[in-house]
């Protein structure tokens, strides 16, 4: 039987493929033109939020400090990408989100889930960028020519079907269409972190928070138990693990390397290994993402962690570890909010 045997986390942010120099001169510039909201869901200028800023602010985003959190960063993707490559697995499912990437407005799934034999990411234009962001950005594709990356379309049909009999309403994609191309939440990950050779993948999209169907903590944790279920359930022996995109509004200090990999979360047996400055998060049970706390604008956490959080709360880890999980390499939480625009927040 298939046995859920590690679990990683990262964010996919444009920071994360970005020099010292542009975290120090360039991400500001970024940051000031784009719709902002606060963690209360409430649109907010730039120039609002600065005057809410503590007082040790300018110190943090100093060059030196960034500079060091740059380096803290670099090393922490390293260390993920052995930690990866160490767990021997045999399958990665990653749960990630669609930034009107596949789906645009006309026909947006809640959730989908990808079951073809590969899934192109393609190749960076070859023509100059515009700008440096997007020249950034174009990191995540492919260097000369488009490639197309091995899925596993027999434990993605299997996780189709379990879900639709435990009543989810699942998008079933065979194949990308025209120019599409795998989203960033996949491409990054597998550019980044995977040292040995590509790991078959299946994908998981959810939307990301566009109204008006996004997946509600809820749903998304009951998503999580029943996958985790139903990769247990699945015949063939496979060592799975899981991987999600992290951004995490509540966590109001720089969280640079932390993750687990749980050889026994079958038993309920996790060990985290913590490194790092971490900020203070006592959070319920995991269980408790249930009941109002989360369903409150989504608790300033995008659905694929709630899926995530399902996966391993099926075995009752504490809502602290479930957070210890992951490796969350952003310097500043520079990641969109839960409500369409952009959140910000100098940690």
């Amino acid at each position: 039987m298939a046995q859920v045997v590690a679990a990683f986390g990262s964010s996919h942010s444009t920071m994360l493929v970005s020099s010292a120099e542009h975290w120090q001169e360039m991400f500001d510039h970024v940051d000031c033109r784009a719709p902002i909201n606060d963690f209360d869901g409430v649109p907010r200028t730039f120039e609002e939020l600065l005057k809410s800023t503590p007082p040790d602010a300018l110190a943090k985003i100093a060059a030196g400090p960034m500079a060091e959190r740059h380096k803290a960063t670099m090393d922490a993707m390293e260390r993920l990408d052995r930690d990866i490559a160490a767990a021997k697995i045999d399958v990665l499912v990653i749960i990630g989100d669609d930034q009107r990437e596949v789906f645009q407005d006309n026909c947006r799934p809640a959730i989908a889930i990808y079951y073809g034999e590969t899934i192109r990411n393609a190749a960076a234009p070859q023509e100059p960028a515009a700008n440096w962001y997007l020249e950034d950005q174009r990191k995540r594709m492919e260097e000369k020519q488009d490639r197309f990356y091995p899925c596993h379309p027999a434990l993605a049909t299997a996780i189709i079907k379990g879900l639709v009999d435990r009543n989810f309403d699942i998008t079933a994609m065979k194949s990308l269409v025209g120019e599409q191309y795998e989203g960033h939440a996949y491409s990054f990950i597998h550019r980044r972190f995977m040292r040995n050779g590509p790991i078959p993948i299946v994908p998981v999209m959810l939307n990301t928070y566009y109204p008006p169907n996004q997946p509600s903590p809820r749903r998304c944790f009951e998503l999580g138990v029943a996958i985790r279920e139903l990769i247990e359930t699945f015949p063939e022996n496979l060592r799975v693990g899981v991987l999600e995109d992290v951004c995490d509004l509540r966590r109001r200090q720089a969280v640079v390397d932390r993750h687990v990999v749980p050889t026994g979360l079958e038993r309920g047996e996790v060990h985290v290994h913590r490194v790092g400055a971490v900020g203070e998060h006592r959070g319920h049970r995991v269980a408790a993402l249930h009941a109002e706390r989360a369903q409150r604008v989504h608790d300033l956490v995008r659905p694929c962690q709630h899926v995530a959080r399902g996966v391993l709360g099926a075995v009752g880890i504490d809502d602290r570890d479930v957070a210890g999980v992951f490796l969350c390499v952003l310097p500043k939480a520079h990641e969109r909010s839960p409500f369409g625009g952009r959140g910000r927040l100098v940690v």
